[in-house]
Order: C-alpha cells, then structure tokens, then sequence
C-alpha cells in the first residue's frame, strides 16, 4: 500500500513536471509570435502606408492556441499573458497646401496706333483730277450736356476767274457742266479750278456726314452771281441756307456778300449749306425769300458795330478817302454769314447787340445756334490792333456761338488768339476758344504748282472760334484727297 502511494506520488510530480515543460514552451511561441507581429506593423510602417491596425483582432489570432485542462490553478495564472500593444495611431502626412491660384494677368489694352504720317504718293492726284489748292478744314464739337454734335467745314475756294500769270493758264470750266440752269457762257467766266472745288464739296461734306447729328459748310466760293445756279448740281439731301431756287437778282444787294471798290457788294461768293440728320431736333432756317437776314452789313461796321474813334489809334490802322473804302481795306472785303439753327434741347447762347437787332434784324430766337463764315483779308501779323478789335467786337456783338474763320495768312493762325482774348474781355470770363488748322496741311506741293491747276501764294489757314461754354471740341482734320477736275478739253 505503502508502495502504491509512492508511486503515486512519483506520478504525479511527473505529471506536474510535465505541464511545467509544456506551459513554458507555450508561454516561449507566444512570446515569438508576438514579437514577429510588432516588426510586421513596424515594417508596414516605415514603407509609408496608413494602416491601422486592429490590434483586438491580433491578440484573438494569437491565442488561438490548446492548453491543457490543468486543476492547479496557481500555475494557469502563471502563464505570462502577450503584453499588450499601446494604440498607435500613425500621424497623418500634413495635406498638401493648394497651390496658389494662378490668375492670368489681364491682356494690356491695346495701345491706339497713331495716325500715320501721309506718305508722299498719299492722295496723289492723276490727270483728271486736281486738288483743293486750299484744303477744308473740318471740326467736331459736342453740345454740352446732349448727346448731339454738330461738325463744321470751312475753306477758301480758289481765286475766281482763269487767270494768266507768265506761263501759266487757268483752263475753262468743262462744257458738259452746261445745262439749263448754267449757261456756257457764264461758266466761262469762271476758271476750271474753284468750279471743280465748288463741285468737289460734295464728296466733302457727303464723306463726312456721319461724323456728327447736323454738319455744316461755310465757305467763300468764288462762285459768281451768273453761276448761282450751279448748286442745283448738288443732291438733295444738301441743303443751302441760301434756297437753290431763291431769285438772287430779285434782291439786289441783300443776299451778296463781297464788297466791291464802289462801295455796293458785287457778288455772291459766301455759300453755306449743310446735312441735317435729325430735322425733329435741328431746324435750319432755309432762305427763300427776302425776310431773314444771311450777312452782317459790315459797310455799316461804324454805325452798328464800333466806332471809327475806337480803332484810329490803334496799331495798323490806316483811313482810306472813306469809311466804305476804309472798311473794305482794314477790316475785310467779305461780310460774315450765317445759318441759323433752332435747337430743341433747351440752350442759352450768346446774345446780339440791341443795336444790330434794330437796324439789321439780326435778332436770335430762344434757342438759337448761330453758326458763321468770315473771309477777314489777310489777316496775321503784329501790326493789326486795329483790325482785330473791328474783327473780335462785329463777331461779339452778332451773337455767333461757332464761326470759321478763312484767309488767314499761312503760318500766322496764332494771332487768332488775339481776337479770343478780346472775346472773352467783353463777355467777362474765359469763354470763348479756337481751334486752327494744321499748318502742314496747308502746304501746296511742287507738282501741283507745275500742273497748270492753279496757281501761287494762296496758301492760308483756317481757324474756329466756339463759344465753350456750350461746345466741346472733340477732333478735326482737313481733307486732303483729289477731287474730279472739270476742265475744257
């Protein structure tokens, strides 16, 4: 009995042994296994990948393993457990900052190119046409406070009649312009260039009217009394302020406006007529009879306008035998003309003298835009005192809001700002101002001379006086392209 106990004894400490051995081999691959997963997490890592792992799962996986059933509790708890991994959440790589918005930088305007010099073969003439030997000056102006615009022309025709100056020979007008209205032999009193420039006008002011709402000429023609008729060539879409059909004979002196050496005016010369692209805003007074005034009488300048005493002391005055003869040479051998235009916006222009409203009806209604043409007679130069205040108080006085003045001497278009100083004297404030044509313009070139067109030493200026205060200049140009030549073959 003794022996058996003994032997159970040695058994069972055998037996104890035994799962001794085989918990601490358990306990070893447990530890191994664990070991290996922490460098598989570590290895994930470090190649950059953002897994995160669930460590719950693993520890299940790794006990899946079979222990034996053992009754000694104590050694069961002696069973090291895996030692738990911290929860590492791998830091996340910062995202990315967005790239800065590239904004296209704005496409620069583009710059205006400047208007190119005219080349020398620039509207060169050919053998039928001929040009302007004194190119019209055109301006823009703006109506303050409206959307409306007028442009102005103004020239000098060539000088009347076919000349004979040394070799050269004015030709005669062509004899195909001879209709019912103009006979042959009044157009033979004229030479063939200032009737080509009086036809060429159209291709002027028809060339130019879109540029403004109402655009208006004003010139000194050279056109004589006996060719009146010739406006009847132009379109009707022209009008003259003077009526084409109006019985000029029937009206002796009213309607002439170039003084004669007898005292009386002698001729017609002074033409004005216009495109009206809004009649229900611009209203022309078109004259067909004998009751509106055109021209301001200048033979009366020194009952009307100023005195003779005003203007004997002053530089450049020089009396002739008599006022009429004196006016003719100090002031000019041309009167001004005029158009008037009511306008339906509401404007107030510049007034007329009390005197020249009584004695030549030159009085302006409400809303009136006087626009006027003025040949003034080689006018520039130092020694003019005289003539420039008679020129500077008959334009201030009259009430002219814009007149385009012609025969300027070439070169002197700065003196004008003589007469505008005076302007603005008289009516208390800077309001009125010029603007005059471009000298270079005015240049006749050697071939012209040598054709036989025309002829010497007619080169002049232009210059516009405004009445700012209720324009704008906006541009101006002169017109510098060949028209048709009408001469007799």
């Amino acid at each position: 009995m003794v022996k058996k106990k003994v032997l159970f004894k040695i058994f069972a400490m055998g037996t104890i042994l035994a799962g001794g051995v085989f918990s601490l081999n358990s306990c070893i691959f447990k530890s191994n296994d664990t070991e290996n997963k922490d460098n598989s997490f570590e290895n994930n890592t470090n190649n950059g990948q953002s897994n995160q792992h669930d460590l719950g799962t693993e520890d299940n996986n790794s006990r899946n393993l079979i222990v034996p059933e053992s009754n000694n509790k104590p050694e069961n708890d002696s069973i090291p457990q895996p030692e738990s991994k911290p929860n590492i959440t791998p830091t996340p790589e910062p995202a990315p900052k967005p790239a800065p918005e590239i904004k296209p930088e704005p496409a620069p305007k583009p710059t205006p190119k400047p208007t190119p010099e005219p080349k020398e073969n620039d509207h060169k003439a050919n053998h039928n046409q001929t040009h302007f030997v004194r190119p019209p000056f055109i301006a823009k102006f703006k109506i303050k406070n409206t959307d409306f615009s007028i442009a102005t022309i103004f020239n000098h025709l060539d000088s009347p009649g076919t000349r004979k100056k040394g070799e050269y020979i004015e030709p005669k007008p062509s004899i195909l312009l001879a209709d019912r209205s103009n006979k042959q032999s009044d157009l033979n009193k004229q030479g063939a260039q200032e009737v080509s420039e009086f036809l060429g006008l159209i291709d002027v002011i028809n060339e130019n009217k879109d540029l403004a709402n109402f655009v208006i000429y004003g010139g000194d023609t050279n056109i004589k009394n006996e060719n009146f008729y010739l406006a009847r060539k132009y379109p009707e879409n022209i009008q003259f302020t003077l009526d084409r059909n109006l019985k000029l004979k029937k009206y002796d002196q009213k309607f002439l406006t170039s003084l004669g050496t007898r005292g009386k005016y002698s001729e017609q010369y002074d033409k004005m007529f216009f495109i009206n692209q809004l009649p229900n805003t611009f209203k022309p007074k078109i004259i067909t009879n004998g009751l509106l005034p055109y021209k301001v009488d200048i033979y009366r300048t020194f009952n009307d306008v100023i005195s003779k005493a005003e203007l004997e002391n002053l530089k450049g005055w020089k009396s002739k035998n008599n006022d009429k003869s004196t006016i003719r040479s100090q002031i000019s051998d041309h009167a001004p003309v005029f158009t008037d235009v009511v306008f339906s916006n509401p404007i107030e222009t510049l007034k007329v003298n009390e005197t020249l409203r009584k004695n030549q009806t030159l009085s302006k209604e409400q809303n009136t835009i006087r626009i006027a043409h003025w040949n003034i007679l080689n006018f520039g130069g130092p020694n003019q005192d005289a003539k420039t205040m008679a020129i500077a108080t008959t334009i201030y006085k009259s009430g002219f809001d814009i007149i385009g003045l012609t025969e300027i001497n070439d070169g002197r278009g700065n003196y004008v700002q003589n007469i505008v100083n005076l302007l603005n004297e008289y009516a208390g404030k800077e309001r009125y101002k010029f603007v005059l044509q471009n000298k270079k313009d005015t240049n006749i070139r050697p071939e012209y001379l040598q054709s036989n067109k025309f002829g010497k030493a007619q080169q002049e200026q232009v210059a516009v006086i405004y009445d700012s205060q209720n324009f704008e200049f906006v541009s101006s140009r002169s017109y510098l392209k060949p028209i048709k030549y009408y001469k007799d073959n």
